[in-house]
């Protein structure tokens, strides 16, 4: 009887390292898991100022190319205005021009009058830069995150057959490992 109380002592001994093992065990996880928890905040956080740094860009390229098609349509398009104005002041000239009834006076203004009549023609772009169109984008574990299994966490296993002896004794039941069986 006395042996098996002692056993008793030593299960009950080995079951409370193997249940400070485990507190252990529950520590560790969550250390770990609260790592993990605070990895995955701060890449969130950081993925957001970059894609917020990535549209913003985006928007300043946009405007720029805004602007540089802008400043080169409106430079054709006073080009194009001023011998438009230049066209009409000079239709207007000749029609007044034709309109002299004195003959001397149209016949010794005629040559200047041909000369002036050229009115260049500014060259203009033949195609000009346009915004540009934009194409959304995926967003995909891969580029921002997942998870990859780690290490199990694991305790050297305590764990012990033991075999012990049936003893018989006066009183019609036996014990086994502190166990009372009745035959």
């Amino acid at each position: 009887m006395r042996e098996g109380h002692d056993e008793i002592k030593r299960n009950y001994a080995k079951s409370a390292i193997q249940k400070e093992q485990l507190q252990k065990l529950v520590n560790e996880e969550n250390l770990k898991h609260s790592k993990v928890r605070k990895d995955i905040s701060e890449h969130k956080k950081a993925i957001k100022e970059q894609v917020e740094k990535h549209f913003n860009d985006l928007g300043n390229i946009l405007d720029q190319r805004h602007a540089n098609a802008l400043l080169s349509l409106t430079t054709d398009l006073n080009y194009v205005s001023l011998f438009n104005t230049q066209t009409e002041d000079k239709a207007i000239e000749v029609q007044d021009f034709i309109q002299i009834t004195d003959g001397s006076k149209f016949f010794r203004d005629v040559t200047k009058m041909e000369r002036s009549l050229d009115i260049p023609i500014q060259q203009m772009q033949s195609s000009y830069i346009s915004s540009p169109k934009f194409i959304p984008g995926n967003v995909s574990q891969s580029n921002i995150g997942s998870f990859k299994d780690d290490e199990n966490l694991s305790m050297e296993p305590n764990i012990s057959l033991v075999i012990s002896n049936e003893y018989k004794a006066d009183q019609p039941w036996h014990i086994n490992l502190g166990r009372r069986i009745c035959p």
